[in-house]
């Protein structure tokens, strides 16, 4: 400390420091693996209660993930698509493997409607974060 320099006060002890992008960083992380354990959630739910229980626990998977991982951003639609991209990544890879892969047109059909309810959840967690940032 300098001679002309006066002493901290507690409220500059106080002040954060801006972070720099770490913890978005952090997040798409987060939202990676949380798409990676959606693959084990969909063989559960599809084995051991069906289709119907597989769909619905799919969405409300996918919506409160998104929405837990975006709430507090009033631009969470326009600001988080990384996380929307990183968390739908294993269900699309998924549907491109089965689609390739499966002769079975019920399936891939099944799979098709997986990746198009996660995406579409998704985006619904986004926009019910970004609405209640606002209000």
């Amino acid at each position: 400390m300098h001679k002309n320099e006066s002493p901290l006060t507690p409220e500059a002890l106080e002040q954060s420091i801006p972070n720099r992008g770490g913890r978005r960083k952090w997040k798409v992380v987060v939202a990676f693996f949380l798409g990676v354990l959606s693959f084990f959630l969909i063989f559960f739910l599809g084995e051991v209660l069906g289709e119907y229980a597989l769909f619905i626990g799919l969405g409300a998977y996918f919506l409160i993930s998104q929405y837990l991982l975006s709430r507090g951003k009033p631009q969470a639609v326009r600001k988080d698509w990384p996380l929307i991209i990183a968390m739908n990544f294993t269900p699309l890879c998924m549907t491109i493997i089965v689609l390739a892969v499966e002769p079975n047109k019920r399936n891939a059909l099944a799979m098709l409607l997986v990746t198009i309810i996660s995406l579409a959840c998704s985006y619904a967690g986004a926009v019910l974060a970004a609405r209640t940032a606002r209000q």
